[in-house]
């Protein structure tokens, strides 16, 4: 429901009762130390008849609690929708970044146009869609309008389009210990980044997906037209298990064994090279950054397409806060 003055989304409850009652609930407890105040606002928080105190299961809407709050719509202007970014004041640079994801998107092979009429029969195919973004520089300057042309991947079914899903990331505490690692034994380290990291894998099996809507193919315009992925796209629910077999395929293919404890870490015990999967992130750590280097060019040259992983960054950690944190002295 909408309020009717500020436009804003409200419960029912709140909309019936206003909140004078809050307000004066409230002021009892604070003016009063007697049990009644007490009773009526915990009662009314936890949505019970104050004078059956018969506690209903259901959600505060449902049962009238003057507390069931209003619903916050909280908009950030950086992640806008496909309509606020194509009518608003930076239509211009979205165009533009929407144009740039299908020609990368086509430059990695990433699917094959074929004729509806060509699917087989009872195909069911997915809908397409964009995700917008507006990066912005730590001091708040933009830095970059960011498109993602995804699949609505919550429309797939499983059993139909894939049998298995899941996201790889590594723990907590192999995270925490390699980082003490890093700090006691001064490794050098380097975040790595992939570039359209899903759609560098193989997708397995068939998956059809409408065309965005903005974009017709070049001289069939005519035509009623679907792409049949041939690589993963951002959005599909096996995305994230098919980008982290193609990584596990190139690591292992370097050299480098799986930790048995936790699988997204990747150890190189010749060349003492530490790798953290985290999704489609990467964190690589050496005693010797060029071990570092070798790999990621070798990983590049097998079509990896890599970057960011010129920026290495030194973790310093004063080893006396390690020995405070385990409570121990210097």
């Amino acid at each position: 429901m909408l309020d009717p003055v500020t436009g804003e989304t409200v419960s029912k409850a709140v909309r019936c009762a206003g909140t004078r009652i809050i307000g004066g609930l409230t002021m009892a407890l604070l003016s009063t130390t007697n049990h009644l105040a007490h009773h009526l606002l915990k009662s009314r928080m936890l949505g019970t008849d104050p004078h059956t105190r018969a506690i209903d299961s259901l959600q505060p809407l449902s049962i009238g609690s003057e507390f069931a709050l209003k619903a916050k719509s909280r908009h950030d202007p950086d992640l806008p929708s496909v309509h606020e970014a194509l009518t608003g004041n930076h239509s211009k640079e979205f165009f533009k970044a929407m144009d740039k994801e299908i020609l990368d998107l086509e430059s990695m092979g990433t699917w094959e146009i074929i004729a509806r009429n060509q699917l087989p029969s009872q195909t069911k195919v997915i809908p397409s869609t964009w995700a917008m973004r507006i990066k912005r520089f730590p001091d708040g300057r933009l830095n970059k309008f960011k498109e993602r042309f995804c699949v609505r991947g919550d429309l797939m079914t499983k059993g139909m389009h894939y049998d298995e899903s899941y996201s790889p990331v590594c723990g907590w505490p192999t995270i925490r210990a390699s980082l003490i690692l890093a700090a006691l034994l001064n490794l050098h380290t380097c975040q790595v980044d992939f570039q359209n990291a899903f759609c560098q894998a193989a997708q397995k099996d068939p998956l059809y997906i409408e065309l965005s809507q903005h974009y017709k193919v070049q001289g069939r315009e005519e035509e009623d037209l679907v792409l049949s992925l041939k690589k993963s796209l951002y959005g599909t629910v096996t995305a994230p298990k098919l980008f982290y077999e193609h990584v596990q395929a190139g690591m292992l293919s370097e050299g480098f064994v799986q930790s048995k404890s936790d699988p997204c870490l990747f150890i190189h015990a010749q060349h003492q090279v530490f790798v953290l999967q985290y999704v489609d992130d990467q964190i690589w750590m050496a005693k010797d950054p060029k071990h570092i280097t070798q790999h990621l060019e070798a990983l590049q040259n097998k079509q990896f397409l890599v970057t960011n992983q010129r920026k290495r960054r030194h973790v310093r950690i004063p080893r006396h806060r390690l020995y405070q944190a385990e409570g121990r002295d210097n």
